[in-house]
């Protein structure tokens, strides 16, 4: 794929602000439009895809995967640095929603994973674009969600300079511009900056 790789530099205007996180009862959630694309005349979803960088960050959009089911795919296995992983409790989670796992099942462990970004080496990160861009051409995806850009963890920052990636490929291969949504895990004010997001709220009940 000639041309093919992740964003430098990207606008700041949509990358580190803001996404509440569940409270217990009341909470909104939102999910905001993503630096690299521009959702005006995107039809409505119909096929929806969601990818973190850890196992639990589903519980962030976790309404909203039970409305859209998404295809799920996950970057690491959250074992931290010594752990054991968390990715079958994820598994369990979506399997409940009505969501389906993609091909990335949380297959690098935590460590691998940052000593990959400390190896400097981007090609790794571009195979993991391609996949999703194989997989949602395939599932004819036309709105992803993901991490937030949020300089917290290099993990989910590369999660969303991801995403981003595989989008822009996915228009440039097939002309369709996919609707892309972030939502910020470490974060909790609401997005001042994102004027056109989507705010989906949780009751007591949906949240249990």
């Amino acid at each position: 794929m000639a041309g093919f790789g992740l964003p430098g530099r990207m606008p700041c205007a949509a990358l580190y602000r803001e996404s509440a996180v569940h409270a217990r009862s009341g909470s909104s959630l939102y999910l905001s439009q993503a630096a690299l694309t521009d959702a005006m005349g995107v039809a409505s979803a119909t096929r929806t895809a969601l990818c973190i960088g850890h196992p639990g960050h589903e519980l962030r959009v976790l309404e909203w995967v039970r409305r859209n089911r998404p295809l799920t795919d996950v970057l690491t296995d959250g074992s931290g640095p010594n752990r054991t992983s968390r990715f079958h409790l994820t598994e369990q989670v979506l399997t409940e929603a009505g969501a389906r796992v993609g091909g990335m099942r949380g297959d690098f462990p935590d460590r691998q994973f940052y000593a990959m970004i400390l190896r400097r080496d981007p090609g790794p990160f571009i195979e993991l674009a391609r996949q999703l861009v194989d997989e949602w051409i395939a599932e004819q995806i036309d709105t992803v969600a993901g991490d937030m850009l949020e300089g917290f963890s290099p993990t989910h920052d590369l999660c969303r300079m991801i995403i981003n990636a595989a989008c822009e490929r996915i228009e440039h291969v097939t002309g369709r511009r996919l609707l892309n949504l972030e939502f910020a895990v470490e974060t909790s004010r609401p997005p001042k900056e994102h004027s056109r997001a989507t705010v989906i709220s949780m009751d007591e009940a949906q949240f249990a």
